[in-house]
């Protein structure tokens, strides 16, 4: 017999031995509950989540941990059910327990109140199917990059030739203590108004989490070591543009200190300028502490047309769920209750598991549940829906894969509509938004 069910802090050693033999890294750092205590102290959201387990003949034999998450939808914040550190014993796999535990949670979550759920998994592998099988659909697919050091020099002769002609119009320095007291207000006020006004899906950050990702943030710290003098910023009497860098723990990877790995976790630019700028700064901080081979994400002007870097490994995929439609409406009342919609708008929205109308227009948001498509004039897939909410395609793009169907004559005054309720930058120069 098979019980599922939320943890108990007694559960917590149980948890951990779990994901030692689910994670080979967490084997590494003698993943324990002492660690998911540190998390707490320096990350809310691990600190107002919570964690469900599988239990066969009473020993907890699959995982999933989840981390609550405030995405922005300007002017509104989603609270998020974010899906983590799902594992199963190896003598446990195979017989469904993660999709079932994963089920029962989510059903549990939105009977707690919550109208969403997101989660980041590498494309294509097992686990990434299975979430789709959930109702997840992918939002942004994306790949990290990686350079080796004679490559390393390569990007910077590249980039500064592309920044012949446009000089930096701020200064850049590294910080060697980017956790003293005041630095982190103004990260956050760059991050606040710049990433979270800006480019939905973006998490919201408070004080404390800024403290924990410059100083001592376990994740990043037990993984791979201090960022200490490896924060460069745009700067001119603020903060205007960084990047973070962390260099590989020896304990991490065999060799890793010959190795000399480097990992840049975040890249944050007003324009492409900046972006060159804080790029070759980071490079070279790289160089001089001969880091030889260095991952990163580049902002995405630049990914593409950065030759010297290649891909590493498989994509990823953060992925999106809507688990209560009419709540997740209430929740970002005011971001659709804006949309410059004169009249009424009608879209009918059909998901996995529900249909549904979305009603907007004279400063209302409304959702009413139907049981067919009937009639309607503008269908649209769920996953089209998330996906321009998190303004990562626009709706002719959509509409181009077949996932919005317009009957009335005039498609093009339709789709524009569409484009202008959900209008929003496609892209952004967030190297990874907080991971879960």
């Amino acid at each position: 017999m098979v019980i599922y069910r939320e943890y108990a802090e007694s559960d917590l050693p149980s948890i951990c031995k779990v994901l030692q033999a689910a994670f080979n890294i967490y084997a590494q750092i003698n993943f324990s509950p002492e660690y998911i205590k540190e998390l707490r102290e320096v990350d809310d959201g691990i600190r107002k989540g919570t964690i469900y387990v599988a239990e066969v003949n009473d020993n907890i034999v699959s995982v999933a941990m989840i981390v609550r998450r405030e995405l922005s939808l300007y002017p509104s914040f989603l609270p998020t059910a974010g899906i983590a550190n799902v594992g199963t014993m190896p003598g446990y796999r195979g017989r469904g327990l993660a999709r079932n535990l994963l089920t029962y949670a989510l059903r549990d979550l939105r009977e707690k109140g919550y109208s969403a759920s997101a989660l980041f998994v590498s494309y294509g592998v097992p686990a990434h199917r299975i979430y789709r099988r959930l109702g997840f659909y992918d939002v942004v697919i994306y790949n990290n990059r990686v350079c080796v050091l004679e490559n390393i020099d390569h990007a910077v002769k590249w980039l500064e030739s592309r920044l012949e002609n446009h000089a930096p119009r701020t200064n850049i320095e590294v910080l060697s203590e980017p956790w003293r007291e005041g630095v982190e207000g103004n990260f956050k006020l760059l991050y606040y108004r710049f990433i979270n006004k800006k480019y939905r899906g973006s998490t919201y950050r408070s004080i404390e989490r800024w403290r924990g990702i410059l100083s001592k943030n376990p994740f990043e710290t037990w993984f791979l070591g201090d960022p200490s003098d490896k924060i460069i910023i745009h700067t001119n009497g603020g903060v205007h543009g960084y990047s973070i860098m962390y260099y590989m723990k020896d304990s991490i990877l065999a060799r890793s200190h010959d190795i000399g790995l480097g990992v840049v976790t975040e890249i944050v630019t007003r324009d492409l300028d900046e972006a060159d700028a804080i790029l070759i700064a980071t490079f070279k901080k790289a160089l001089e502490d001969n880091i030889r081979t260095l991952t990163f994400r580049p902002p995405p002007d630049l990914d593409e047309y950065l030759p010297v870097c290649r891909v590493l490994g498989s994509p990823e995929t953060f992925m999106f769920k809507i688990l209560d439609p009419e709540k997740f409406v209430s929740d970002t009342y005011r971001f659709f209750s804006s949309r410059p919609v004169d009249s009424g708008l009608e879209v009918l929205v059909k998901g996995k598991e529900h249909i549904y109308k979305l009603m907007l227009g004279d400063g209302r948001a409304e959702v009413r549940y139907v049981t067919s498509p009937g009639d309607a004039s503008i269908i649209i897939d769920e996953g089209a829906l998330i996906r321009m909410l998190m303004a990562t395609m626009t709706a002719y793009d959509e509409y181009k894969l077949g996932r919005i169907i317009v009957k009335e004559p005039n498609t093009k005054k339709i789709l524009e509509l569409l484009n202008n309720v959900f209008k929003g930058r496609r892209r952004h120069y967030l190297s990874l938004i907080d991971k879960w």
